[in-house]
């Protein structure tokens, strides 16, 4: 599902259901979360006396990746003055 959502709102953000940021966003934070995903099966195959073949190199290059794409997010616009707060709605059973 979320794939498809970032099809739709690159191909034609107008008709995205949620901001155009969004796809940066998810794929900054994907690149982080597989960095860091990387470095923990790193650190545990070398505690078990094992050798990855991803390379520090290969997780630096994804922490770069995912810091670069949340570098380029646009500022978040400020709500107009008074703008009014929805109450959440809940779904009724």
């Amino acid at each position: 599902m979320a794939g498809e959502r970032i099809v739709v709102s690159t191909a034609d953000p107008k008709q995205a259901t949620h901001a155009p940021s969004r796809p940066i966003a998810y794929g900054a934070w994907s690149s982080l979360a597989h960095g860091f995903t990387m470095t923990i099966q790193s650190a545990q195959a070398v505690a078990h006396g094992m050798h990855r073949k991803d390379s520090p190199q290969d997780i630096v290059i994804f922490v770069v990746i995912g810091v670069t794409l949340l570098a380029l997010l646009p500022a978040k616009q400020p709500s107009p003055a008074g703008a009014h707060i929805s109450e959440p709605r809940l779904a009724e059973r």
